[in-house]
């Protein structure tokens, strides 16, 4: 029998650590915006939001990554891209999550993060080439996927040394199986029956 307090106390710290990630990846999108005309988009630094809410939330960082990219795009103006980017950084904070804290396609550690990095910058280049495509046309989409593809690199590269930072300080062995503890700790079971944290 799981006491309640224990119970409150699982719920509660994944609960804060989503809605921390999100209001990371809403901030980060928007302290840094440089307008591309062409497709009436921006780029920012929001992939380092959206990149560490998957290494720590594992596929739950695809709310953060999804929502808080949102929320900026609502703030700043670009009402037209915000069905988008929720669809799109949602993704690719679902899809780095699960490849490197559910699926593990790889046992090392860094191994996993550079895989799970570089898939979800291929999700969010060819999402937002797809969706402007579609809405400017291929010659408008084209010329924004330098600009996605330097803000995603600068993004993973970021995220990959602040997931490591956080790692070192919470004193996480991350060539020991971190992500083997994520599956545990971040699943719906655990969600429910208050199963103890790894950090």
């Amino acid at each position: 029998m799981v006491k309640e307090n224990a119970w409150k106390g699982t719920l509660s710290l994944r609960l804060a650590l989503l809605a921390i990630l999100t209001a990371l990846t809403t901030v980060l999108t928007m302290v840094i915006s440089i307008p591309i005309p062409a497709t009436q988009g921006y780029i920012n630094l929001g992939d380092v939001g959206v990149f560490l809410s998957g290494l720590i939330l594992g596929p739950f960082g695809g709310i953060a990554g999804g929502v808080g990219s949102a929320l900026a795009d609502y703030a700043l103006g670009y009402i037209n891209y915000v069905p988008i980017t929720f669809i799109v950084k949602g993704l690719q904070g679902t899809i780095s999550g699960i490849i490197f804290g559910v699926w593990k396609p790889f046992k090392r550690f860094e191994m996993r993060m550079l895989l799970a990095l570089l898939v979800g910058s291929v999700v969010m280049v060819l999402g937002y080439f797809i969706a402007e495509t579609v809405i400017y046309g291929v010659a408008a989409a084209v010329l924004e996927v330098p600009g996605n593809i330097f803000q995603v690199t600068f993004g993973s590269i970021v995220s990959a040394i602040a997931f490591l930072s956080i790692t070192r300080v919470l004193g996480i062995k991350a060539n020991h199986g971190i992500s083997s503890s994520y599956t545990r700790w971040l699943s719906p079971t655990a969600m429910i029956v208050g199963l103890k944290a790894p950090i």
